[in-house]
């Protein structure tokens, strides 16, 4: 009896963390069987690309990048030495009273 419950809870915590990967969501998605040979034979890349498109197609996401070169310790840390030019921002920038420049 012991046996039975660790089991069941180990088997609970396995498909916990299964059931946020992009394979299992592939499988999920198209019906397939762990050792079917259409699951097998795509990659991780093609499933990812998939749900990627299932995503787009079904308006459940809308166009975003990160940039990888954006260092916003690095620029705030620039802001407060005065090493940052911030004149094209005059305009927008509200001055200390309170009020845009």
């Amino acid at each position: 009896m012991i046996f039975a419950k660790t089991q069941e809870k180990e088997a609970r915590k396995l498909g916990r963390a299964w059931s946020e990967t992009i394979a299992f969501w592939f499988r999920r998605q198209y019906n397939l069987a762990p050792n079917d040979d259409r699951f097998l034979n795509i990659t991780p890349y093609e499933m990812e690309a998939d749900y990627w498109a299932h995503q787009y197609a079904d308006k459940k996401v809308t166009e975003t990048f990160e940039d990888d070169d954006f260092d916003e310790a690095q620029i705030l840390e620039d802001i407060n030495n005065g090493d940052l030019d911030l004149s094209q921002f005059d305009d927008v920038i509200p001055d200390q009273a309170g009020g845009a420049q």
